[in-house]
């Protein structure tokens, strides 16, 4: 996590990375169809949602086997209605 600067912003750190020429076309392309002003920023919102989808899959994970691990009538009602708060929330990508 980056550290946070006397204004409370986070600070950046400057790196250097060789990528391959393709990646570097998706992420300018990327750059280009969400009006980002530089490849860093759209490099960086594309980590940050990679980051998202991978924490996602773990908390569902977790969860799944939480309620796999139930046995009986009460863990049927729990998955039950944990199936049920599932489908109250929209899909993410």
């Amino acid at each position: 996590m980056a550290s946070l600067n006397v204004a409370g912003k986070a600070r950046k750190e400057r790196r250097k990375f060789t990528l391959d020429r393709e990646l570097v076309g998706y992420i300018k392309q990327v750059a280009k169809e969400r009006n980002k002003s530089s490849l860093s920023s759209a490099l960086e919102e594309l980590l940050l949602e990679s980051r998202l989808r991978s924490e996602r899959g773990q908390i569902r994970n977790a969860m799944a086997a939480y309620y796999d691990s139930l046995s009986g009538d009460d863990g049927a009602k729990l998955r039950e209605w944990g199936g049920f708060a599932e489908s109250q929330f929209p899909r993410t990508k």
